[in-house]
């Protein structure tokens, strides 16, 4: 962390993103530190090519994210520095490669199992809930009297998300304490509970009963959950506001492996893992070119079908368990 503190003190102008997909940890630790880099007098800017989920609207309405081709609005070649954050490895960072190819330098920092390492400055520590305790770390040491109200709610969404509002392992007592100490840096706890866990659209409940009743199926310890596209059209539910859907799935007497797979535009599969205690589902993500942590993990299937792709994770998982 001293080697993050030194390098923010000595430079300025930083380009912050995350990984594809965005979630709660991923919108939270890039609004929180863009704002807080703000707050210190640092030139800083939030770029993510995908869109936010729907319930985080409460934060991204209140912040100012650009897209790749807005970069020349912003800086010129080589003359920023590109900050990674919540993001395991280059291939899933949410610009364009131009944008990576052109900054100054790269600062990775994330929790992440299977962080590949790719900055030239990578601050990983793998036993943190999130990256927003990461950056609530970093704000703390530099000047915590800047960590303004935004940023406070920001971090307190994505140390929510990441942990399952304290419900997943990941949970330490420091993340207790740094939900405290955020509420009382006027976070807005309640508004996060709203938006994260009392907004679903109508429409994505009568999406879940439907998966629920027609395309969930328990095998011993492993359940799985199938998202075909026709479904998502059929509802009119966006991809990006699925996933929560995986917890369907966990949530389940005498299941130990929870799986969603998800049927996007283009066919390609996207996978998510979850795991009670017993499964590190880090591992099976990997086998598939995916990663993540030991309870939450997740990867990508290309060139198969819905059925293909249940019938090769489930073969595969079995395996594992029986060795």
């Amino acid at each position: 962390m001293k080697t993050i503190i030194k390098f923010i003190k000595e430079n300025d102008n930083f380009l912050i993103t995350s990984h594809v997909s965005p979630d709660g940890d991923n919108i939270g630790s890039s609004i929180a530190m863009t704002k807080y880099l703000q707050n210190i007098g640092k030139t800083a800017y939030h770029f993510l090519d995908d869109n936010a989920p729907q319930n985080l609207s409460f934060i991204t309405d209140r912040a100012d994210i650009y897209k790749s081709n807005q970069i020349s609005e912003k800086f010129r070649p080589n003359e920023y520095f590109l900050i990674v954050l919540d993001c395991g490895n280059k291939a899933r960072v949410n610009v364009s490669e131009d944008i990576i190819s052109n900054a100054k330098g790269i600062v990775c920092i994330d929790h992440h199992e299977s962080n590949e390492y790719f900055g030239d400055i990578n601050y990983v520590d793998k036993t943190a809930s999130s990256t927003c305790e990461l950056v609530y770390d970093f704000a703390k040491l530099y000047d915590e009297h800047s960590i303004c109200e935004l940023t406070a709610t920001a971090l307190y969404t994505g140390l929510a998300t990441d942990t399952g509002h304290f419900k997943y392992d990941c949970t330490k007592i420091s993340s207790f304490n740094m939900a405290g100490d955020l509420i009382r840096k006027n976070a807005k706890k309640q508004e996060v509970v709203k938006f994260i866990y009392q907004s679903d659209n109508y429409n994505y409940k009568k999406l879940e009963a439907d998966l629920i009743i027609n395309q969930m199926e328990k095998i011993d310890d492993i359940c799985i959950m199938l998202l075909p596209q026709e479904t998502l059209i059929k509802y009119d539910v966006d991809l990006k506001d699925t996933e929560n859907l995986v917890n369907n799935t966990l949530n389940i007497k005498g299941v130990e492996v929870g799986i969603l797979l998800k049927e996007k535009e283009d066919g390609t599969i996207r996978g998510s893992l979850r795991s009670k205690e017993r499964v590190n589902v880090n591992k099976i993500a990997n086998i598939f070119g995916g990663g993540g942590h030991e309870r939450a993990a997740g990867f990508t299937l290309r060139d198969t079908s819905l059925k293909e792709s249940k019938e090769l994770v489930i073969n595969t998982i079995k395996e594992l368990l029986n060795k």
